[in-house]
């Protein structure tokens, strides 16, 4: 009796786990099938601007199918199916249809991709099959001439195949992606260079449409705003915050672009390696985080990103350098204003630090060699805790220009002050003690004193 009761209560309990499994398949939002991979696990990801995140797992099961089941709806957008290493097999559609089917093999996964009704994949693996036969034909071509004018053949036969899809379908978002890689094409009537760049910039995005989020989980958002700003932008503060307010203002009331746009130039020009473009970061800050209370970013990064700007803003290019009042190595109060030369390089070191100990040597040789020849003074600022370190060095090295000490001071916290959390770092100030270059080393200095002296 005892044996029935547990076989009877096996068979309910399987009757219970069947039902349970089917009503996961049943009503889940979405449901992805995958058969005909040779792998153990697989993933489930998308893009979202220049990165791809995991959205599920799935384990093969006996009959060679990966199963993807959520209970909510993906959000529209390119996807990526990926191996146990993390390789891609390869991306697909995933817009209002969640219950996707897929069949290929091993023997060309692209080639032999299948996929059940889903006109979105199907139009977007026969155009990656066009794509890809193109490449092979370039491939085949043993000479560079040859590949070189097959290529400019190809390049038209892709743009022509592709407007095709768009015209065809307009309302796939498999369109709306590949307006994206769209490359622009110029009016016959623009012959020089000079009406083709402004064309450029005029009409780069004109196939985007900022007021619809799902162009944000592609690839090829991220390199487009990418692309504009490095190559078809002049790289000065101005042109570029005009450019970014022009991008920003298109998105409208589509919150999700708009704060992935103003998080992306924070991101980009916050570390930015071309001297001045900080200015675009301090803009960004005082105009959308300064004057935005909603919740799309955490408070404690808010404050971060403003406390951050109101320090370089003092510290931008054109700007008159804070003054600092410090104690020599005689005990007497030496002024950053007091300097009398033509040019002023401030100039923070630590005696312990090894790019430290390099650069004063240079700024030695610099200071002996051109001194005179362009009427400089180096205000000399020790990071030393120890006076008698920083004596030691100034022995060491012979350094005969102005030293002073950053901890014997009568201004503020010069850390905050000049942005300075490692040494060395330099500042480049004209006569009038305003910052011409910043955060350069010994080397640029003659190259841009020189450049100064040219421009007056």
């Amino acid at each position: 009796m005892l044996v029935l009761q547990n076989m009877s209560y096996f068979k309910n309990l399987l009757f219970v786990l069947f039902i349970f499994n089917f009503n996961i398949s049943a009503f889940a939002q979405y449901h992805i099938k995958v058969k005909g991979i040779a792998d153990s696990v697989c993933y489930l990801a998308y893009y979202h601007g220049n990165r791809q995140y995991v959205v599920d797992t799935s384990y093969i099961n006996k009959n060679g199918v990966f199963i993807f089941n959520g209970r909510e709806n993906l959000d529209p957008g390119m996807y990526i199916f990926a191996g146990h290493n993390k390789n891609k097999y390869f991306d697909f559609i995933v817009n209002n249809k969640q219950k996707l089917y897929f069949k290929t093999d091993t023997s060309d996964i692209l080639g032999n991709l299948k996929v059940k009704k889903s006109l979105e994949n199907k139009v977007f693996f026969q155009y990656l099959n066009f794509i890809k036969s193109k490449q092979r034909l370039i491939n085949s071509r043993k000479n560079d001439e040859d590949k070189k004018l097959l290529s400019s053949k190809i390049k038209n036969e892709v743009y022509n195949y592709t407007t095709d899809i768009i015209e065809k379908y307009p309302n796939l978002l498999v369109s709306e992606y590949l307006k994206l890689t769209l490359p622009l094409k110029l009016p016959d009537s623009l012959t020089d260079s000079k009406s083709k760049q402004k064309y450029y910039k005029q009409h780069f995005f004109d196939n985007i449409n900022f007021t619809d989020k799902r162009i944000l989980n592609t690839p090829f958002f991220d390199k487009k705003i990418k692309k504009y700003f490095s190559d078809y932008l002049v790289q000065n503060p101005d042109t570029i915050i005009k450019n970014i307010d022009v991008l920003i203002n298109r998105a409208g009331d589509c919150l999700d672009v708009k704060h992935y746009l103003i998080w992306y130039f924070t991101l980009t020009y916050e570390r930015s390696k071309i001297m001045g473009l900080d200015a675009v970061f301090v803009h960004l800050a005082r105009k959308y985080y300064e004057n935005d209370s909603s919740d799309w970013i955490y408070p404690k990064l808010r404050e971060n990103i403003i406390n951050k700007a109101k320090i370089l803003k003092p510290l931008l290019i054109g700007k008159f350098a804070p003054n600092l009042l410090m104690l020599d190595t005689n005990n007497q109060v030496r002024a950053l204003y007091g300097v009398k030369a033509k040019y002023t390089i401030l100039f923070f070191w630590d005696s312990e630090c090894g790019f430290c100990q390099d650069e004063i040597k240079k700024m030695k040789s610099f200071y002996n060699n051109y001194k005179d020849v362009y009427n400089f003074e180096i205000f000399g600022v020790s990071t030393d805790t120890s006076l008698f370190k920083m004596k030691n060095a100034i022995k060491k090295y012979n350094i005969n220009w102005i030293n002073v000490n950053a901890y014997e001071s009568l201004t503020s916290d010069f850390h905050k002050l000049y942005d300075v959390y490692s040494t060395p770092e330099i500042y480049l100030l004209n006569g009038e003690k305003k910052i011409i270059a910043k955060k350069i080393f010994t080397d640029d200095l003659i190259k841009f004193i020189k450049f100064y002296d040219s421009k007056k």
